[in-house]
């Protein structure tokens, strides 16, 4: 599956543009034995202007919230990677969706 790694010169370009404040994780273990529900924001500055990516590996997202701009699931989350376009200097990121179980093992 494309996206499932993160490549050391991604990880470089990522670390050009963005520099992580918070992360704030929510989970909900209690609706299934095979996924549950998980809730991120994310704090960071970066580039502005520039784009990037956060990585999930997750069936489904059923919401993605960058700087209070809703994002449309089917077409920022690809290849396991929420694409994250267009920051600002200080930036809120926020997905809700659903995780299988065996993937955060």
């Amino acid at each position: 599956m494309p996206g499932t790694n993160l490549t050391r010169a991604e990880a470089e370009a990522r670390a050009a543009i963005v520099s992580t404040e918070t992360y704030t994780v929510e989970l909900d273990l209690t609706t299934s034995e095979e996924t549950f529900h998980s809730t991120t924001t994310a704090r960071f500055s970066a580039t502005a202007g520039e784009s990037t990516f956060i990585d999930l590996i997750a069936p489904t997202v059923h919401r993605i919230v960058l700087n209070g701009t809703e994002l449309d699931p089917a077409e920022h989350f690809v290849d396991s990677r929420i694409l994250l376009p267009n920051l600002a200097e200080s930036n809120e990121a926020h997905r809700r969706g659903r995780v299988r179980v065996h993937e955060h093992r």
